[in-house]
């Protein structure tokens, strides 16, 4: 048993499901090409950016595009977790809510370099 308050994580490879108001990402043997749709849940207009771009062979642009993203995408998944998938939703003005426990908010260090990897991403403005 851990002590209370302990932290315990997952390699990003065994995330199985990301759940946010737009729905329920289950990512458990996806491949990287799924996962990236994780991306959706916070930036659903840039990920229909990036599958334009892609299927109308704009291929540097939507690579470009990819790159800028993936520093996001890592942030909401591996880096800050459910915690940092919530408080990017609050950033862009929809409604992440409180973690729960015995999960833990981010820190104001924490939450300071998510707002800049999201506006770095052009995720946020």
């Amino acid at each position: 048993m851990f002590p209370e308050g302990s932290v315990v994580t997952v390699p990003r490879t065994l995330a199985d499901i990301v759940v946010t108001e737009y729905g329920i990402a289950y990512l458990f043997g996806k491949s990287i090409r799924e996962r990236v749709l994780a991306l959706a849940n916070i930036a659903p207009d840039r990920c229909l950016e990036l599958y334009r771009l892609f299927t109308t062979g704009a291929w540097d642009k939507a690579a470009e595009l990819q790159r800028r993203m993936i520093p996001v995408n890592a942030s909401v998944t591996a880096r800050f977790g459910i915690a940092g998938l919530k408080a990017a939703l609050d950033m862009l003005g929809y409604y992440g809510g409180p973690v729960r426990s015995p999960l833990l908010e981010l820190t104001r260090s924490e939450g300071q370099t998510l707002k800049r990897i999201l506006l770095e991403g052009g995720i946020l403005k």
